[in-house]
């Protein structure tokens, strides 16, 4: 049972991403146009221009013009309890009959089989996809790395998160190091198999905020104890841990960055609120690492291991998120397709809008400048 609410805070992901730049339009389709001097975000998508709900998905679909799609699974292809049939009949025609190469790319903080598990439980074909990269995946490969080594193909080798890893004591740990310790949050039960298994990477846990070298969070229900047990939090309890770890200046590391995800017709609060709650109580941006969407760290970790035979151009990405999947696409320079029957569907499928219209556009249009976020095209549902 979910008891933690996620703080309302405005383009969060671009935030803890150090974001708020301007996202130009540089790709190679879609309505682009120059970039300019002006300090507005640049939109290439006509939100006044698709004449029925899936007209241009339709469109881009038998224009074959993709080999690779990076597919968001909550609010594209299930709603976190049942299956889109539309979205299983899209999958088949894109793998079987134009020979795509489909990619689940998920902020899921569990490791790659537990999503294939899910997705075949409801009904779709393991052989309809080339894999699966969850945030959970690259928490995993991030935290496998000795103290002070880095993963370029990740992020470069300066990138903030090595140094922030990197305990800088001597030590018998891997490396030559001691061994880090890590505040960790966490499911009701622990997940060694499809989650984590810290042990196993060497890396200690405490509940003592003074002991901790960083924070890990992989979910809320939970925090881990140094006998191995779990010991059940509430959300003030979250926030005096958080606060005492924010004072110190620990890093923290988010293995599922999502705010809210649908489960049936609800939006449940997702671990990623706590990233922007601990950025609230003072923590530098910098020092917030998202392991997931928006971030480029999981598309690199998709291209490396399913798309190398692949141009960015070459390649879409597919989700309901604005914030998370359609920014991270054009921070990632790929093109995107934004449906609009997720987590944001009640601000743009509600009973306020023309009878002749399928979303409200001038929402839209709104809520992509207020993410920083720029859809090459927009679909009420990823089907045709």
């Amino acid at each position: 049972e979910v008891s933690r609410s996620p703080p309302l805070v405005r383009n969060k992901a671009a935030r803890l991403l150090g974001g708020g730049s301007k996202t130009t339009a540089t790709h190679r389709r879609g309505a682009v146009e120059e970039p300019s001097s002006s300090s507005s975000t640049m939109l290439r998508f006509d939100f006044s221009g698709s004449s029925s709900s899936t007209s241009a998905l339709s469109s881009l679909v038998s224009s074959r013009a993709y080999k690779g799609w990076l597919l968001d699974q909550f609010g594209v292809l299930h709603d976190g309890e049942f299956p889109h049939e539309h979205a299983k009949d899209l999958v088949r025609v894109l793998a079987e009959e134009q020979g795509c190469d489909l990619v689940i790319l998920t902020n899921s903080a569990r490791l790659a089989p537990h999503t294939f598990a899910r997705l075949e439980k409801m009904g779709f074909r393991r052989d309809w996809f080339r894999g699966v990269a969850t945030s959970g995946d690259v928490a995993q490969r991030v935290l496998a790395l000795p103290p002070g080594a880095s993963d370029e193909a990740l992020l470069p080798a300066d990138h903030p998160l090595w140094s922030d890893l990197d305990v800088g004591e001597l030590g018998d740990g891997p490396g030559g190091k001691r061994r880090r310790r890590c505040l960790h949050l966490l499911w009701k039960e622990h997940d060694k198999t499809n989650g984590i298994d810290l042990e196993a990477l060497e890396i200690d846990v405490t509940a003592d905020p003074a002991e901790a070298d960083f924070v890990l969070v992989h979910w809320f229900d939970t925090v881990a104890q140094e006998d191995g047990s779990l010991r059940r939090v509430g959300g003030e309890e979250i926030t005096e841990l958080l606060r005492q770890c924010a004072g110190r200046g620990l890093p923290m590391l988010v293995a599922n960055p999502d705010i809210v995800a649908h489960k049936g017709d609800k939006l449940l609060p997702m671990p990623g609120s706590l990233a922007v709650e601990y950025s609230e109580l003072g923590c530098p941006a910098e020092r917030i690492h998202l392991l997931g969407k928006p971030s480029p760290i999981v598309y690199n970790l998709a291209k490396e291991k399913f798309f190398g035979h692949l141009d960015k151009s070459e390649i879409i990405a597919v989700g309901d998120s604005l914030e998370h999947d359609i920014q991270g696409a054009c921070t990632w320079e790929i093109d995107s397709a934004f449906i609009t029957t997720g987590i944001h569907c009640d601000a743009l499928q509600g009973c306020d809008i023309p009878e002749d219209a399928w979303c409200d556009a001038e929402e839209l249009e709104r809520l992509c400048k207020e993410h920083n976020a720029d859809p090459t095209i927009c679909s009420e549902i990823f089907g045709l």
